[in-house]
């Protein structure tokens, strides 16, 4: 039988692990559901986390249901659960976030978002202008969960709802990026880890020392999912692969000094355009110049200035994708690749031959430096 999330999860360094806003949505949601088809009991609800991370995948925890009932026209139910993001200093922690679940005819779940949860205004984010801000694995392990449950014939309509939703969006990015009227509904793992900068540190340390020791020469480094997501296409274990958030440079430092010979560098253009300008702290606390870098690649490679002021206008990285595609200039990606393997083998003062890969979102390699080494080292 399934454990309390707090007692499943565990702690990290001494410090303990939290859920996500996508966790307590689908919680809300299965909660919902259950008491719609009178089979809710005890107050608590169990969820199945999402696959593909190796210290949480696929595990099963019960969440705690903060309140429960028919909605107010009566055609359904609706339920709220509590965010809990354990000892991470989270702008989300302590609201509570609600589904409403309503049957229909025909199968499917249908997934909208209602009162608090952001609506995205711009291309370029995860999900089609006009779309309710709920992330694709948010979406994807709130349809896994309720399926099952349907009966034949039967499919459900769910609203996430943020009550508090409103007045907090205004203390984050989400105005800023083109995600208004609310927070967003978001997290890849299920699981809220805690942010301590040197336990993390001291965590990249020990899975550095340990790979080294068994007898690896070459170190994969990510910042997160993206860079996993594309490992694991590739057929590269995650057990081969450190994982080390915005302490990038920390991580490439770290595995020279421990005698690592080659080091492959892979994830998202948000993070590694900044590898580029030797920004190895990749948090937005320590500097930010993806779109810059972006623009002036683009530049050099023959966009006018007008398209130049365009990527300049953006807020993310990731909106760039398409305008380089559509303009011909996805040379360019190859390039800033180099230029950050360039900034890395300096840091590491040619210790180590160094490997970088430019990932989208959705885990496509946009560029790679040097390209026949990457697609050696990727077999």
């Amino acid at each position: 039988m399934a454990q309390w999330y707090d007692q499943e999860l565990g702690k990290v360094s001494g410090m303990r692990l939290g859920i996500t806003t996508g966790s307590c949505a689908q919680a809300a949601a299965r909660a919902a559901l259950e008491f719609l088809l009178g089979i809710f009991a005890d107050k608590r609800v169990e969820i199945t986390l999402p696959k593909g991370h190796r210290r949480y995948s696929g595990r099963q925890i019960l969440v705690p249901v903060e309140s429960i009932g028919a909605t107010s026209d009566g055609t359904g139910a609706e339920a709220l659960v509590r965010k809990d993001s354990g000892d991470d200093p989270d702008i989300t922690d302590g609201i509570l976030i609600g589904a409403r679940v309503r049957l229909k005819e025909g199968n499917g779940v249908e997934i909208d978002g209602a009162e608090g949860v952001g609506r995205i205004t711009r291309p370029g984010l995860a999900g089609k202008v006009g779309e309710a801000a709920i992330n694709p694995i948010p979406r994807r392990m709130i349809r896994e969960e309720l399926l099952p449950l349907l009966p034949e014939g039967k499919g459900c309509r769910v609203e996430i709802f943020v009550p508090e939703g409103i007045a907090l969006a205004e203390k984050t990015w989400n105005p800023r990026i083109g995600i208004l009227g609310g927070i967003s509904i978001i997290g890849t793992k299920g699981v809220v880890e805690p942010k301590s900068e040197e336990a993390y540190k001291a965590s990249i340390n020990r899975v550095i020392h340990s790979y080294l020791k068994s007898g690896m020469s070459r170190l994969i480094i990510t910042p997160g999912y993206v860079g996993e997501a594309f490992l694991s296409s590739r057929g590269i274990a995650l057990d081969r692969v450190v994982t080390v958030g915005d302490h990038v440079g920390h991580a490439l430092l770290r595995g020279a000094d421990h005698g690592a010979k080659e080091l492959l560098l892979v994830g998202h253009i948000g993070k590694l355009t900044k590898i580029a300008v030797a920004m190895f702290n990749t948090h937005w606390s320590s500097g930010d110049a993806r779109l810059e870098v972006i623009a002036a690649y683009a530049g050099a490679a023959g966009a006018s200035a007008e398209k130049v002021r365009r990527l300049l206008s953006l807020s993310l990285a990731e909106e760039a994708v398409a305008l380089i595609h559509d303009w011909g200039l996805d040379e360019i990606w190859n390039a800033i690749a180099r230029r950050a393997a360039e900034r890395t083998e300096k840091l590491v003062e040619g210790r180590c031959t160094i490997g970088v890969v430019l990932l989208d979102l959705k885990g496509h390699s946009l560029g790679s430096w040097p390209k026949e080494r990457v697609e050696g080292w990727l077999k």
